[in-house]
């Protein structure tokens, strides 16, 4: 954007969109994919949060889902600004696990994979249930993180996607 002023990037060498997602046309299957790589990723990340994270990290962790929490609720899938507010702190709040991880790629890799969050947030609007079910099973991810229990920290992850992973398997088979 020549002219407009200074840019500061929030992670300095980062690009958009370095794997061409948005390139990707069938979208359904792009979501699925990316959570299988989540599904591969995240878990372990959850566990190492449970193990490494500080009590100050545990706060912010607490404060991020707090913010999630109140984005969430009655009509989210009709009022499109508060759904893109739910999936931008559902993507931070992911992204936070992966920093609490301490592995120093992780955050870097997290927001690009992520990226899925909103294709399945939009696949999920058909599901009344889906707002609720997520918000379950993020708190139980934040909860075991919390008391630094790291093979349940994992399992919380694991069955936190695999609920995304039937969500986009029910919308991939109504295409």
């Amino acid at each position: 954007e020549r002219g407009k002023g200074t840019f500061v990037k929030q992670m300095p060498g980062m690009m958009e969109d370095p794997l061409g997602l948005e390139f990707m046309k069938d979208k359904a299957a792009l979501a699925r994919d990316l959570l299988q790589i989540r599904l591969q990723l995240e878990p372990w990340c959850a566990s190492l949060a449970a193990e490494n994270a500080t009590q100050e990290q545990i706060i912010r962790l607490w404060e991020q889902w707090e913010v999630l929490n109140s984005t969430a609720g009655p009509g989210l899938p009709e009022d499109e600004e508060r759904m893109a507010g739910y999936i931008e702190e559902d993507m931070r709040l992911h992204t936070l696990i992966g920093e609490l991880s301490g592995n120093m790629v992780v955050p870097r890799l997290l927001p690009i994979i992520c990226s899925g969050v909103e294709l399945h947030t939009r696949m999920s609007k058909g599901r009344r249930d889906a707002n609720t079910i997520a918000m379950d099973t993020h708190l139980e991810v934040v909860k075991c993180i919390s008391t630094h229990q790291k093979e349940s920290a994992g399992n919380a992850m694991y069955n936190h996607l695999i609920q995304n992973m039937e969500s986009i398997e029910q919308y991939l088979a109504k295409k």
